[in-house]
């Protein structure tokens, strides 16, 4: 066993020495720039580990790559210690749908969770503390649950407790988020609820066994609630429908003969359950909602292709290629957009992303053509037409701009007129700079 467990913190620690030399991206900028108050420099420790403040890139990103060596090394223990496990852990390893976790700083938390969560299978009479201690993140306030189906199964009966425990800060949280990232159409309980719930569910299940697609800013639900455009598309029953139905499926027929593969697809089910868009309070697409989920998957990946080694050599070294391509992503902000488009220009938002830096910079008309593209992709997006309006205020085309202010004002989202009507005034004012 310590043979192996040195195998997978070598590899980790070989594979992911390239990260030293990437700097911060995204919200790992903020944080760096607007350090928050620490009491003394063990406090101060204490927070880089839970990523609250930043120390240096690369020693955040060592930090990174050490926790991940212990998360797989867990996954090993933790499902048996056996080839099986081995194979697990290497596959979790060089994941590459896991990078926004195994590379990108801020989504350190997934990575807490998921090591407590192994600690309470290896040590079940610490998983009180473990799971307490998992609840204080969203991502671990229901993940206990994963453990049903399992000779674990007892631990998922402390979730209740710990769910008991932090509900006035479990319901803060949830509707906080929602008051920032739902919109009226989210709220509105349906049948189509299921239908994006089970399409999301085949997506993130592909997405890890394959990973087609890297990126910060999915086109796959995008606007689904606030674009009707899209929201038709969200509701539409294709490919990832059935693809989840069908997963749906062998998990039901699982119950009759269980076994590692069906407690595998169980544990990600459980797992990326909240984050399905079924009740959206979050992001709608984020690769980071997979990490947890991603160690049953990968589980149950492993025990089907554990008796064939050319396989196996297929999946270990396809994903090591494209993790370690894409790793240069999280360069720093300017290449994370930029691969962001290149692997899904259909996303708007990146474009979006995108004109925003360049107009933050004072490329102005840069930041116009950017907008125009996303505009293209998105043609009742608000904000976007509110932003070529102001920008083409900016170089003097007032005539044109009142025409995309009018534009942006037949598509408010419903349940935000109030504001957008506010944000509308003062861009014709020439006050309102460009809506992010």
């Amino acid at each position: 066993m310590i043979e192996r467990v040195c195998i997978i913190l070598v590899a980790n620690l070989i594979f992911f020495f390239k990260t030293l030399k990437l700097k911060y991206a995204s919200d790992d900028v903020p944080i760096f720039q607007a350090p928050p108050k620490y009491k003394n420099k063990w406090h101060k420790r204490f927070l880089q580990l839970i990523a609250g403040c930043r120390i240096s890139p690369q020693e955040d990103h060592a930090l990174t790559t050490i926790l991940l060596g212990i998360t797989a090394s867990l996954i090993y223990i933790a499902f048996g210690a056996n080839d099986v496990s081995f194979l697990t852990a290497l596959l979790f390893s060089f994941c590459p749908a896991n990078n926004q976790v195994s590379v990108w700083i801020s989504g350190r938390w997934y990575m807490l969770v998921a090591i407590l969560l192994l600690l309470s299978m290896i040590t079940p009479w610490l998983a009180p503390l473990w799971l307490f201690w998992a609840s204080t993140h969203p991502a671990g306030f229901f993940s206990g649950v994963v453990f049903l189906g399992s000779k674990w199964w007892y631990i998922s009966l402390l979730v209740p407790l710990a769910i008991l425990y932090r509900l006035k800060t479990i319901k803060f949280m949830v509707n906080r988020k929602r008051d920032i990232e739902s919109v009226d159409e989210d709220k509105k309980f349906n049948i189509n609820r299921l239908v994006v719930a089970i399409k999301t569910y085949g997506f993130y299940a592909l997405l890890c066994i394959v990973p087609f697609k890297l990126t910060f800013y999915h086109n796959f639900m995008q606007s689904m609630a606030g674009n009707e455009i899209f929201r038709k598309k969200a509701y539409a029953k294709d490919k990832w429908f059935y693809l989840g139905l069908a997963l749906i499926g062998y998990l039901i027929y699982s119950f009759w003969h269980w076994g590692p593969i069906g407690w595998g697809l169980l544990w990600y089910t459980i797992a990326i359950g909240p984050y399905s868009n079924l009740y959206r309070c979050q992001q709608e697409i984020a690769e980071r909602y997979l990490y947890i989920g991603s160690i049953g998957l990968l589980y149950a990946l492993s025990n089907i292709i554990i008796a064939h080694p050319i396989v196996i050599a297929v999946f270990l070294s396809a994903y090591a290629t494209r993790l370690y391509v894409y790793m240069n992503a999280f360069m720093d902000d300017y290449w994370l957009l930029e691969f962001a488009v290149a692997e899904d220009p259909g996303a708007w938002y990146a474009w979006h992303t995108r004109a925003r830096k360049r107009f933050d910079q004072g490329a102005i008309r840069e930041a116009l053509n950017m907008w125009v593209m996303a505009k293209m992709i998105s043609p009742k997006e608000f904000k976007l037409l509110l932003n070529i309006g102001v920008l083409l205020k900016a170089i003097g085309k007032h005539k044109e701009a009142e025409e995309f202010f009018v534009k942006a004002e037949e598509n408010i989202i419903p349940g935000q007129e109030v504001q957008a009507r506010e944000i509308l005034k003062g861009a014709r004012d020439g006050k309102q700079p460009i809506c992010i």
